[in-house]
């Protein structure tokens, strides 16, 4: 059916794929902010748990992030 499109409905069709590709990574990266968000609003009201819980929830190249994240914000707090 697709070979049956005219040219410009097939890059209509591209640029729409395109586009919710690119839509479906900006929500993936959104979820992951979150959910380190989350884990920081926990450990920030001692609830270390559930900041644990939130941050098993990421993938470890996230858990990373997080982590080099946690540290330049406690350089930050500790200067003068």
């Amino acid at each position: 059916m697709a070979d049956d499109m005219p040219d410009w409905a097939k890059q209509l069709q591209e640029a729409a794929e395109h586009a919710a590709r690119e839509i479906g990574a900006a929500v993936e990266k959104s979820g992951f902010i979150l959910t380190a968000q989350a884990a920081m609003g926990w450990a920030f009201q001692g609830e270390f748990d559930k900041a644990r819980a939130e941050i098993e929830k990421l993938p470890s190249n996230q858990r990373d992030i997080i982590a080099m994240a946690a540290r330049a914000l406690a350089q930050l707090a500790e200067e003068p």
